[in-house]
C-alpha cells in the first residue's frame, strides 16, 4: 500500500464573523466528488453540537485540489469562525480528533 494513503491533509483557515458563512462555528468546504470523509466530519460535528456548515462544490482550494488530484491524498478544507474563543476552538479540535480523525485514520490502516 502506498503510505500516502494513510494520511489526511486538514487545510485549516478562519473566516470573519460577517462572512457569507454567517454564525456557524466551523465550515467544511468539500469540492471533490466520490469522497465521503467531509460528510462524515460534518455528521460527527453536528452530533457533538458544533454549529457546522457543510458546503459541497463551489469554492475550491489549491492545496486541497493539488493533494487530491496530483497526489491522490485525502484532503479537506476546514474554516473556523474568527469570533470563537480559544477554549471553544480547542474543544472543537478535540471533537474532530476523538470523534472523527482517530476513527477515520484507523479505518485507513
Amino acid at each position: 500500500m502506498n503510505k500516502i494513503n494513510n494520511f489526511i491533509l486538514l487545510d485549516i483557515h478562519s473566516f470573519p464573523p460577517d462572512s457569507e458563512w454567517g454564525n456557524s462555528e466551523i465550515t467544511i468546504l468539500d469540492n471533490i466528488p466520490g469522497t465521503d470523509y467531509g460528510k462524515h466530519l460534518f455528521d460527527s460535528l453536528i452530533s457533538s453540537n458544533v454549529d457546522t456548515l457543510y458546503l459541497f462544490g463551489g469554492d475550491s482550494n489549491d492545496i486541497v485540489t493539488e493533494a487530491r488530484t496530483n497526489f491522490k491524498m485525502k484532503a479537506i478544507l476546514i474554516e473556523f469562525n474568527e469570533r470563537l474563543q480559544e477554549s471553544r476552538i480547542n474543544e472543537i479540535n478535540r471533537i474532530i480528533y476523538e470523534n472523527w480523525l482517530k476513527i477515520y485514520l484507523k479505518l485507513m490502516e
